[in-house]
């Protein structure tokens, strides 16, 4: 019990340290706005930072009116605000891992829940993305045989910082890994996306267990 208290301890000092690193942007930098896609968690636009294209994930509530009293929409907001720091602060802790994309900062919005912002993993020309399960349903002939190794290895290898650092992905699946071509190492990398269920292997998320049939 001492051994977890004093972890979680160190964690809580790690994050107030984290946050302290994070870049915040004011929504009036941000140039353009396309519509991308969207997750459990918000939406996705790409934006134009200078001279940089990112993607931006705004939280579901900024779209929503709920007709919530005051008490009720502040303590949503909030935990919205919590969530994507910690999303935040898990893409500042991989920020030097390939398997992971580089993160801009967080975009404050005022009053209500902020965005993040991070590196848009895709084509530039056309704002479009590449996930693994598009890959495997209709089977890229780009993707040399060696390639799928390599990209398997890039998710393998990104799981593992995951887990050195003691956090859990909890929501890794073929559409939450993109292909990104690397002009440098001319092949095709895997790119592991949607940090917002990630927990800490202390205290991870308790998932409902499956029954026979779904089994």
């Amino acid at each position: 019990m001492r051994e977890t208290i004093d972890a979680l301890r160190f964690n809580t000092n790690r994050q107030e340290l984290m946050i302290k690193k994070l870049c915040y942007h004011e929504p009036e930098d941000w140039e353009e706005e396309i519509p991308i896609g969207q997750g459990s968690f918000g939406k996705v636009f790409l934006k134009r930072y200078g001279g940089d294209v990112v993607a931006v994930k705004v939280p579901y509530d900024k779209f929503q009116d709920r007709g919530d009293d005051q008490v009720k929409r502040v303590c949503r907001e909030k935990m919205s605000n919590a969530h994507i720091t910690m999303e935040a602060i898990v893409h500042c802790v991989l920020q030097d891992h390939p398997s992971f994309p580089k993160l801009f900062g967080v975009v404050m919005n005022g009053q209500g829940s902020p965005s993040l912002a991070v590196e848009f993993v895709g084509d530039l020309m056309t704002g479009t993305s590449f996930p693994l399960c598009q890959a495997l349903k209709f089977y890229s002939h780009s993707v040399s045989e060696d390639g799928w190794f390599d990209i398997i290895l890039d998710i393998v290898r990104g799981m593992k910082a995951l887990r050195d650092k003691g956090l859990l992905h909890n929501d890794l699946k073929a559409n939450n890994i993109l292909l990104k071509w690397d002009d440098e190492a001319k092949r095709w990398r895997g790119v592991i996306i949607d940090m917002s269920k990630v927990s800490t292997a202390i205290v991870p998320i308790k998932h409902r267990a499956m029954t026979k049939d779904e089994l």
